[in-house]
């Protein structure tokens, strides 16, 4: 008999032990004092996670007047002299900011709902005048005799398989000063990766005829300043 007694109360012993553990670190109504009806905190927390935000989507473009240089071949000898420049490639291009060469991925950027901005790309000289400064230890300023008020060409050349949704002009030749428009996209046609490669190749001509003071040296020409404006539209504008 004792010996099933001392079992018993182990087990009584431990069961107690046990319960006592289970709701050590719950909520309860009982215990040491007799339960009353109405409210108790049981517990609160705050809901949280974490979300990536894409950056904005906005139009850029790759500087298109880095290189204005333009050199001819041979000597002027009073002929016609042909001169041509190119601008190198030009990217233009929507994304979240980031200068790229290349076309985004659709994802790189949002509008987050509201309508894309359409874009134009123009470029402006005041006039087409060029003046000649020659090296020549004589020489004092800006020579009359060889300078000269001519033309401007502007060729726009874009690269295949690329400009979707740009509507592209193929250049102009300006005789004084304006603009002239490079590409479009209509706010319609604009998406969170379009995406332009091109080439501006830039042409003028001394014209025959002049007579520069200074024999025996070397020219340096200064010709108008280009400016180049990237506009963005609101869709309905």
């Amino acid at each position: 008999m004792s010996s099933r007694l001392g079992k018993f109360r182990i087990g009584v012993i431990a069961g107690v032990f046990l319960v006592a553990f289970g709701f050590s670190s719950a909520i309860a109504s009982f215990g040491n004092s007799a339960p009353v009806v109405g409210d108790k905190p049981a517990g609160s927390g705050s809901f949280s996670s974490t979300v990536a935000v894409p950056p904005w989507c906005g139009w850029s473009q790759t500087p298109a007047t880095e290189s204005l240089t333009l050199t001819g071949e041979g000597s002027y000898t009073g002929e016609s002299y042909n001169l041509e420049g190119t601008s190198g490639d030009i990217y233009a291009y929507v994304n979240g900011g980031s200068a790229i060469t290349s076309e985004a991925a659709a994802d790189n950027c949002s509008w987050f709902g509201t309508s894309p901005y359409g874009a134009q790309l123009d470029m402006s000289v005041p006039d087409t005048n060029f003046e000649g400064e020659s090296d020549d230890a004589a020489a004092e300023g800006v020579d009359a005799a060889f300078s000269w008020s001519g033309n401007l060409g502007f060729a726009n050349n874009f690269k295949v398989g690329s400009c979707a949704n740009f509507t592209t002009t193929p250049g102009a030749e300006l005789s004084t000063g304006g603009l002239v428009t490079v590409w479009t996209v209509a706010a319609a046609d604009a998406t969170t990766n379009n995406f332009c490669d091109y080439s501006i190749t830039y042409t003028s001509t001394i014209p025959a005829g002049l007579n520069p003071t200074y024999g025996d040296s070397n020219y340096t020409i200064t010709g108008p300043t280009l400016t180049v404006t990237l506009t963005t539209t609101a869709a309905g504008s």
